[in-house]
């Protein structure tokens, strides 16, 4: 492989930069981040990438567009897959160039880098409100969705308290009360007489006797049977079939029946980021 002139390695170690434009594809959506948090389209001007380096970014426009220093701007390029993606730069000046467009100087950084730079936001469950939120404002991410930054994606489905959209945890539990202390009462089925009663009503002393006919030493099996009787709550002392699937906030302790439990969908939010160094020059 024959060697390059000092001039060419200087040349591939500086950054990139295009007097003319049409050598970068064009931006395609161009947005300013405010102080006060507020993404705003500016009004359709062309631009382009001029240079590229790990420091700095330029942008150029055929416009004329005054940009307040200090503030970002968020701009978008078409990917090869069509997908316009976007980056952020922090305006730390611009300026016009001798050909009377107006370029803007910058470096990567920002809130809405930040979320660029993760490959998916998804909400997590704050320890201490049991409630499911995200790392950076929700209002931010919805309005970045809105502008097609981020897309919304959908991550899981989840049961929340109806009351403060806490997690919840369940046990089976009164149907009355929602306790759950509750117990199967066991009964005893004599075959002679056909008597069916509680098993506290058949012992007696160690023996198990027949409250009914008085029939005493009685063998499972051959005289009695156990059959599983009604469901009882141990606080409220009512009787039921079964036990009903019961709720418990682990927010805001509100207790409910399951079926009353809100279905929550958990979304989450995909960035559309723009790989600004893909266009620097290798090292």
């Amino acid at each position: 492989m024959p060697r390059r002139t000092p001039a060419e390695e200087q040349a591939a170690s500086s950054p990139v930069r295009r007097d003319s434009p049409s050598t970068f594809p064009p931006l395609s959506d161009i947005l300013v981040f405010q102080k006060d948090e507020v993404l705003a389209r500016v009004a359709k001007v062309r631009g382009w990438l001029v240079e590229v380096s790990s420091r700095d970014i330029e942008l150029e426009f055929q416009t004329s567009v005054r940009f307040p220093e200090d503030d970002h701007l968020v701009f978008g390029m078409d990917a090869l897959n069509g997908e316009t993606q976007y980056a952020e730069i922090n305006i730390d000046n611009f300026y016009r160039s001798s050909s009377g467009k107006v370029r803007v100087v910058g470096h990567s950084a920002g809130v809405v880098q930040d979320i660029l730079n993760q490959p998916l936001h998804a909400p997590y469950l704050c320890p201490k409100t049991h409630t499911f939120r995200f790392a950076h404002p929700e209002s931010l991410l919805r309005q970045l969705c809105g502008l097609g930054i981020v897309e919304e994606a959908f991550l899981d489905r989840v049961e929340v308290c109806p009351n403060c959209s806490g997690l919840p945890t369940f046990r089976p539990g009164c149907q009355h009360c929602g306790s759950p202390r509750t117990t199967l009462d066991r009964l005893i089925h004599h075959f002679a007489c056909g008597y069916v009663g509680f098993v506290s009503e058949f012992e007696d002393a160690g023996r198990i006797i027949c409250p009914k006919c008085r029939t005493k030493d009685l063998v499972v099996g051959a005289d009695f049977e156990y059959i599983d009787g009604a469901h009882r709550c141990f606080d409220c002392a009512q009787h039921f079939e079964k036990p009903e699937r019961i709720g418990h906030c682990l927010g805001c302790d509100f207790r409910f029946p399951a079926q009353q439990a809100d279905l929550h969908d958990l979304m989450g939010f995909r960035p559309k980021r723009l790989d600004i160094l893909a266009f620097s020059p290798a090292s």
